[in-house]
């Protein structure tokens, strides 16, 4: 190989090395940690941060018990705090408040909720509207 090629050759392995370092490091395949402990009676669910409309990127794994009490199975390092402090205030409450209709007597306009305690089955989906809406996390079932 003259040297020529062999200028080639290794211009073009550091810029591969380069993209690698660069743009691999967002893959969640290489970032996600695992957590092994996870309660038997518990149901798993990828966790995805919606970015935008149709964009989301899966950056973790919960399971999630009886009680709808969330545990973080694995999570991309850079988002483990932030889901971290996410589920641990999710985990305090003990109810949720969901949009209701007003009664026909209330004034125009008026703005109503109703009380979803942790024990009822509307629980859940309650807490996977909360999520969405105020955190931009879906939970979906784990594949």
């Amino acid at each position: 190989m003259n040297l020529l090629g062999l200028r080639s050759v290794l211009q073009g392995s550091i810029a591969i090395t380069l993209c690698l370092l660069i743009f691999g490091c967002d893959s969640p395949r290489a970032e996600i940690s695992a957590t092994p402990n996870i309660p038997e009676s518990s149901q798993l669910y990828d966790v995805f941060l919606a970015r935008s409309v149709g964009s989301q990127k899966k950056i973790g794994q919960v399971a999630v018990d009886k009680e709808y009490r969330l545990k973080i199975v694995s999570a991309i390092p850079s988002q483990k705090d932030f889901l971290t402090e996410t589920f641990d205030l999710m985990n305090a409450k003990a109810e949720l408040h969901a949009e209701a209709a007003p009664p026909a007597s209330a004034p125009k306009f008026s703005d109503f909720s109703r009380v979803v305690n942790r024990n009822s089955p509307r629980f859940f989906p309650q807490l996977q509207m909360h999520l969405r809406q105020y955190y931009d996390l879906i939970l979906q079932p784990a594949k």
